[in-house]
């Protein structure tokens, strides 16, 4: 499924993808839970003031990121569903090891279910998955986008197949079409901004139902597009600081999108990792700060101390 990719651009972009995503959660991370918040340009890392976060340590958000990945680079030349597979598997050991102090609260009510199975395959996930649905009229939370960015590595310049891909992988714990939508249009604008460095909202779009062009066109200021939590009001939020950042500086500028996101949304860890995503696929690895890069980690699911390092040499192994 993968082509070799070796442009030096391409590879900025790809751990820029990465590490941004990591960066706006890790960022974000301190101000998870509360309400007030001080302006983008006061943002800072540093111990969560709710659930006390050591500084740099990133969320779930990024924990469930790094299943992808590693499910990826282990599976480079499988199906699309083996892959699947694969991200399903290293959700249920992220599940079974990780600390639930704040895992999304749908997330792990699907989780505890699919565990219970044995070897599940993606479509038996997404059907339970439906089934709890139908019951509880939930799953259209941001947690179906705040993972699904990264799918974009494992098919830079195929953006048809990209979106295919997210839709199923956000399908296994999220049945609503919306949440489903919004994370293959995500993982799309992330696979268009790694392979071509440019914001290409219009190529996402052309693989979505036609309602979505009205939702962008509309898009607000965050806190404007819907309850926050939201997988719709998220990536809205997350585009329209994005190309705010853009704006103010005539460039991209993650760290700037990722601090609006941080400091004007609801849901500051998830919304920036979702904006930090877009943003670092469109500037590159480069333009995360340095000392954030230091002090960013997390993973421990995994066996491993994870580190912006570990998360660059994965996905170089992705895209090599």
């Amino acid at each position: 499924q993968y082509g070799n990719v070796h442009s030096p651009e391409i590879v900025n972009r790809s751990c820029g993808l990465a590490l941004g995503a990591a960066y706006g959660d890790a960022l974000g991370a301190r101000y998870e839970g509360l309400h007030l918040r001080p302006r983008p340009d006061r943002v800072r890392m540093g111990r969560g003031f709710l659930f006390w976060r050591r500084p740099g340590w990133w969320t779930d958000d990024t924990d469930m990121s790094l299943g992808v990945l590693i499910a990826l680079a282990e599976h480079e030349h499988s199906t699309l569903d083996e892959v699947h597979k694969a991200i399903l598997q290293q959700w249920i050991t992220w599940y079974t090891k990780a600390s639930k102090i704040d895992m999304g609260v749908w997330t792990v009510r699907v989780m505890r279910r699919v565990r219970r199975i044995t070897a599940p395959s993606p479509e038996e996930a997404r059907t339970l998955v439906r089934e709890l649905r139908r019951r509880d009229h939930e799953g259209g939370g941001n947690g179906a986008v705040m993972r699904t960015g990264v799918v974009a590595l494992g098919y830079l310049g195929k953006p048809a197949l990209c979106y295919e891909s997210a839709l199923a992988v956000a399908a296994m714990t999220h049945p609503d079409d919306l949440a489903v939508q919004a994370a293959g249009i995500w993982a799309v604008l992330c696979e268009r901004a790694v392979s071509t460095g440019e914001l290409d909202l219009a190529s996402a779009l052309a693989l979505a139902p036609p309602e979505w062009v009205a939702r962008f066109a509309s898009t607000r200021r965050p806190g404007g597009n819907g309850p926050s939590g939201w997988a719709v009001a998220t990536i809205l939020d997350a585009w329209w600081c994005v190309t705010a950042a853009q704006e103010e500086v005539g460039a991209p500028c993650l760290d700037r999108a990722v601090r609006l996101a941080v400091a004007m949304s609801g849901d500051p860890d998830t919304t920036g990792a979702v904006a930090g995503a877009l943003a670092g696929a469109v500037s590159g690895a480069r333009a995360v700060p340095a000392a954030a890069l230091h002090k960013m980690h997390g993973g421990k699911w995994t066996g491993h101390r994870w580190t912006a390092d570990d998360l660059t040499t994965l996905v170089g192994t992705i895209i090599a």
